[in-house]
């Protein structure tokens, strides 16, 4: 089978301001925190140039892609080529970039709460002030650029909520300065295993009481993301997707990207996915629907 990637993930920043509950990279389990050179950006484009089933960039997965010192070169660049770009993001740095954010065609905000208490709870070394008022600020921009019928981002807010997330005040608070808000239930990280070759779940202190409890069992779908995404970590080593923070496999690097993108190890986990057997990804809740 053929395998043609439709969208790139280029994480350009492995650091982050935040620090929140459930994310991996507060729980000592080997998250690249590094940012990457510019040198290996301009390569992983020139390869993506000649891919021509690339459309969609993304510049985040697992770090904040503003803390980049180049991010807004990077969006300029992009833009020219006229790829659709996409930058997940607290937008607590977002008051010195505007003009690059106005170039983006999507844009996601990582939000949890809609006060500073139920904000910070998760989202901690963040102001909520300072986010709320950037979104704010934004938000007229936004509206400013479509009143000129000029393009802007589509915007949409990813709320991970538990049980006690008031989900009616957060859509109150935030209705106005978004398109759309999602919600997902907050669930444990996944790490790498390296012992037994498989991703875990792990258990958080402060988490585990207000996680959902499922009360039916889960089915899964195909995930598509190893057959149509590639993920390029900080220091240009591939992924196996957006989940995989600190998995030991070897998918290559950003040096051969297209080859690698079908290497032994892709294959393999593509081949449980479709036999619905998932080994290596089985404690994934990405392909979880009900």
């Amino acid at each position: 089978m053929k395998i043609e990637p439709v969208q790139i993930t280029i994480d350009i920043c492995g650091k982050c301001n935040a620090e929140c509950l459930f994310c991996l990279r507060n729980l000592g389990k080997d998250v690249p925190q590094g940012i990457m050179k510019k040198e290996v950006f301009y390569e992983i484009m020139r390869q993506v140039k000649e891919i021509k089933t690339i459309r969609i960039i993304s510049l985040s997965a697992y770090g904040e892609a503003m803390l980049h010192p180049d991010f807004d070169e990077f969006v300029s660049y992009l833009n020219k080529l006229k790829y659709n770009i996409l930058v997940i993001t607290n937008m607590s740095l977002a008051d010195s970039h505007y003009d690059s954010l106005l170039k983006l065609s999507h844009i996601i905000y990582s939000i949890e709460g809609y006060d500073k208490e139920t904000y910070e709870k998760y989202r901690k070394n963040i102001d909520f002030n300072k986010v709320l008022q950037n979104i704010k600020d934004f938000d007229i921009l936004v509206k400013q650029q479509r009143a000129k019928e000029q393009k802007t981002p589509t915007r949409l807010i990813n709320c991970t909520c538990d049980k006690n997330t008031k989900i009616n005040l957060f859509i109150e608070k935030w209705k106005n300065y978004t398109d759309s808000i999602v919600f997902n239930p907050i669930v444990r990280p996944i790490s790498w295993n390296e012992q037994n070759k498989i991703f875990e779940n792990v258990q958080v202190d402060g988490l585990e009481e207000i996680l959902f409890e499922c009360n039916k069992e889960a089915t899964r779908e195909i995930c598509t993301q190893p057959f149509k995404t590639i993920v390029i970590h900080p220091d240009g080593t591939l992924a196996l997707c957006c989940n995989d923070a600190n998995c030991k496999m070897d998918f290559g690097n950003y040096k051969d990207i297209k080859s690698y993108f079908n290497n032994e190890n892709f294959s393999k986990i593509r081949k449980e996915l479709l036999a619905n057997k998932p080994v290596i990804c089985k404690n994934c809740t990405v392909n979880i629907k009900s």
